[in-house]
C-alpha cells in the first residue's frame, strides 16, 4: 500500500484563500489495525513544507486501517493528551 498522505492548512476567514501550511507522509507501517472498536492512540507525525526539507513541525493524528467502513461502537468520550502521548 502507499503511504498515507495529510496535506495541511490553514482556514482563512473572509475572501482569502487558505493557505497550504506543510505535508506529512506516513508509512502505512505507522498505522493501527482496528479488530475492535477501541480508537488507536494518537502519535506525532513529522510535517515537511517541501520534499528533502528539514520537518517545519507536527501533526498529531490519530488514525487505523479496517476492512470496510467501520463505526465505532465506544465513544471517545475524553482523551487527555498529556496522559497518553508524549509532548
Amino acid at each position: 500500500m502507499p503511504p498515507f498522505i495529510v496535506d495541511v492548512f490553514d482556514w482563512d476567514m473572509g475572501p482569502l484563500e487558505d493557505d497550504y501550511i506543510a505535508r506529512s507522509i506516513i508509512p502505512v507501517t505507522e498505522a493501527a489495525i482496528s479488530k475492535d472498536d477501541t480508537i488507536p492512540k494518537p502519535k506525532w507525525h513529522p510535517c515537511h513544507l517541501k520534499p528533502g526539507t528539514p520537518a517545519c513541525g507536527e501533526i498529531l493524528i490519530s488514525f487505523s486501517i479496517v476492512e470496510d467502513d467501520y463505526n465505532y461502537k465506544v465513544p471517545l468520550n475524553y482523551l487527555d493528551l498529556k496522559e497518553t502521548v508524549d509532548f
